[in-house]
């Protein structure tokens, strides 16, 4: 069974599939900010969710923020803290030994 099968047959998955579809999209926003907690797992689930149709994906810092808020047409005070990258696997990839470090170490929000 291929990963698109696998998600397909999970209710649990279609039955929030449903959810957020059913949710109208807003284009106005307060200056409320998102909680850490909230980003935190939206970031996981998209990169899970990625992974589950057999993509990999890659969170990167150190970008030319300016640039990035331009191309996506966001507003001056938006604030871009990480981009993602998402693709296929090559076979002529670099695959070291993986370290998998608690988010409390890595992460720590200002």
């Amino acid at each position: 069974m291929n990963a698109k099968s696998d998600v397909d047959s999970n209710a649990t998955l279609n039955a929030f599939r449903e959810v957020v579809r059913s949710r109208r999209s807003v284009r106005r926003f307060t200056d409320e900010p998102v909680p850490e907690h909230v980003l935190d797992d939206c970031l996981e689930l998209a990169m899970l969710a990625l992974r589950a149709h057999g993509y990999d994906s890659c969170p990167m810092e150190g970008f030319d923020e300016c640039r990035v808020r331009r191309l996506l047409k966001l507003p001056r005070k938006g604030l871009v803290t990480m981009v993602l990258a998402a693709g296929k696997r090559s076979d002529k990839g670099v695959y070291n030994r993986q370290y998998r470090f608690e988010r409390d170490t890595l992460i720590h929000y200002l």
